[in-house]
């Protein structure tokens, strides 16, 4: 997974969360309990709860740690709590959303996108 702009945060455990945009061929997978569990683009699986992904600063870049995903959620961008605008490594909302402008745009704010919660396994040696 690319941490481009925030790949040390992650190695800092100050960065927890990140946020994906949502594409028009992404799908969910729910449990018995209609939480989120995977998901799932034009058939090839994407993301999972509890597999484990490399930490990349850029496409092609060599792996520098692994991150387990604990909890996959969907929700527009604009609805980040504060306390997940910390989870993204951020002071607060208004941070993240100036950061995430930066990144996506001016008229992103709307963009649904897939809230992603990881646990830091180990930096790579």
């Amino acid at each position: 997974m690319i941490f481009q702009y925030s790949w040390q945060a992650v190695l800092n455990k100050q960065k927890t969360q990140t946020r994906r945009t949502i594409s028009g061929n992404d799908s969910p997978v729910h449990d018995q309990h209609k939480q989120i569990t995977a998901v799932m683009n034009n058939g090839r699986l994407k993301w999972k709860v509890g597999q484990t992904y490399a930490v990349q600063k850029g496409r092609g870049k060599p792996e520098i740690a692994r991150i387990r995903i604990t909890h996959i959620r969907s929700e527009p961008v604009s609805e980040i709590s504060s306390t997940d605008a910390k989870a993204e490594g951020w002071d607060n909302k208004q941070e993240f959303f100036a950061g995430w402008q930066q990144i996506h745009g001016e008229n992103s704010l709307n963009q649904s996108v897939w809230a992603l919660t990881f646990e830091l396994i180990e930096p790579t040696k």
